[in-house]
């Protein structure tokens, strides 16, 4: 998957029981944050504020966890008072479709549902503001 090419399609629910789609997030700037528990929790919750600070500016956040439980996630998400929509890929069939191999790893995706950035690794929050700015449509 190379920058400008149209991302995989998503499917599947998130843990509140909504559908997930590239389609739900069309028109917005979309941050896929994929991350495990054992190594990218905290970097997690430091995305809340982000979050909403931002959902209402055409920017998504959806946080997809590989490998582990439903019921992990869900309590992670809860303990954590994390809003933003998070799905659970407990056998990593859409990090592998994502070609993702490292935690955390975060793709940004325009509007138009193509690739703009692939991150490999700690970001922090303003470095994430810097990358997404330039595809919100103002």
């Amino acid at each position: 998957m190379a920058i400008g090419q149209a991302v995989p399609p998503l499917s599947g629910l998130d843990i509140q029981g909504e559908q997930v789609s590239l389609s739900r997030f069309r028109g917005k700037v979309l941050v896929l944050f994929f991350w495990k528990s054992s190594c990218c929790g905290d970097k997690l919750k430091l995305l809340e504020p982000y979050y909403g600070h931002n959902s209402d500016k055409g920017v998504a956040l959806l946080a997809i966890n590989a490998g582990d439980s439903r019921s992990t996630v869900e309590t992670f998400a809860r303990d954590g008072g994390l809003t933003f929509p998070m799905q659970c890929d407990e056998y990593a069939m859409t990090a592998r479709q994502y070609g993702v191999f490292g935690f955390p790893t975060l793709f940004i995706i325009d509007s138009q549902g193509k690739l703009q950035k692939k991150i490999l690794g700690d970001i922090s929050v303003a470095q994430l503001e810097k990358l997404v700015a330039p595809y919100v449509v103002q």
